[in-house]
């Protein structure tokens, strides 16, 4: 895994690059405005599928692997990291988990006018 800011909260207590052993998910589509926080080398990955290379091309042999996006007044944050139990005994790793969540908490000045309904309201029923 390389990390690509280092300016990020998720990512500014990371070291530049480290070595892990996880899954590895492949998306169809990238939202090409996402902010890439850290990215895969698919040099290191196997993956083959009857016997042909089945990782993607698209991307050159570094793939996302933790984003953050902030869109119509909200924002978000992902990694594709974390399927291993290990991991969550790994204090850097929650680190990163615990700093990106509190990106994604920081209120900082609401601006509601990018927000957008597309109803005015939801029924009981659609909650239940």
């Amino acid at each position: 895994i390389h990390v690509i800011d280092k300016k990020n909260p998720a990512t500014k207590n990371l070291s530049s690059s480290w070595h892990t052993n996880d899954e590895f998910y492949y998306f169809k589509e990238i939202n090409p405005s996402i902010h890439v926080l850290t990215v895969s080398d698919l040099g290191n990955i196997k993956d083959s599928v009857d016997g042909k290379d089945a990782r993607p091309v698209v991307f050159g042999n570094r793939y996302p692997s933790s984003w953050c996006h902030e869109f119509d007044g909200g924002k978000i944050w992902y990694t594709a990291l974390g399927h291993s139990k290990d991991d969550y005994s790994n204090k850097v790793y929650l680190a990163n988990i615990m700093e990106g969540l509190k990106w994604v908490l920081d209120k900082g000045p609401l601006d509601y006018k990018k927000a957008y309904a597309t109803r005015s309201a939801v029924t009981e029923d659609e909650l239940f």
